[in-house]
């Protein structure tokens, strides 16, 4: 097996594509074994960890948790990235105050696919009317269709509505 990172990186990508990620989990292992690790490699392993079915959330945000403390909001992908690592380890209001500080940072507004991740992560904390907020600021995008950003915003609004009617159909006045 190699040891340096960009063959492991490669090894461990192509290997997740072609979805053999019990492969790709040791080339994984392989590469946070190298002392060495780059901002590249720890951004890409993060990634990677993210999507493997073994789910190893913990090693994801750590990767990325020391790629933020090392770069603070100079790479706003890394950012988002590691709130997704938080949100994965059901830290959602860490994940939602992290995207929220990149915000002020950086000084740049929240795109529509920023507004739909924040939307989930404040749906599945708990927090309703805050989702629906980020949901309602989907703006329509240039695909049509069930993966368009906007269109997924207004299905989970919807879906948020009519459980919340549920909800209140069984209670008498």
């Amino acid at each position: 097996m190699p040891n340096d990172e960009p063959a492991l990186l490669a090894l461990a990508s192509a290997a997740s594509t072609q979805g053999k990620f019990d492969v790709a989990a040791q080339y994984l292992s392989e590469l946070v074994n190298l002392h060495s690790l780059s901002p590249r490699g720890k951004l890409m392993a993060g990634r990677l960890f993210l999507y493997q079915p073994g789910r190893k959330f913990d090693q994801a945000e750590d990767l990325l948790r020391n790629l933020v403390a090392e770069f603070g909001y100079r790479f706003p992908f890394v950012v988002k990235t590691f709130a997704v690592a938080l949100a994965s380890n059901g830290k959602y209001q860490d994940a939602i105050a992290i995207l929220r500080d990149l915000s002020v940072a950086t000084g740049v507004e929240l795109n529509r696919f920023d507004r739909l991740t924040q939307g989930i992560i404040a749906e599945r904390s708990g927090v309703s009317e805050i989702a629906k907020r980020y949901y309602s600021r989907c703006e329509r995008d240039d695909l049509e269709g069930p993966i368009s950003t906007y269109h997924l915003a207004q299905l989970r609004l919807e879906r948020m509505e009519r459980s919340l009617a549920e909800s209140h159909a069984g209670e008498t006045p």
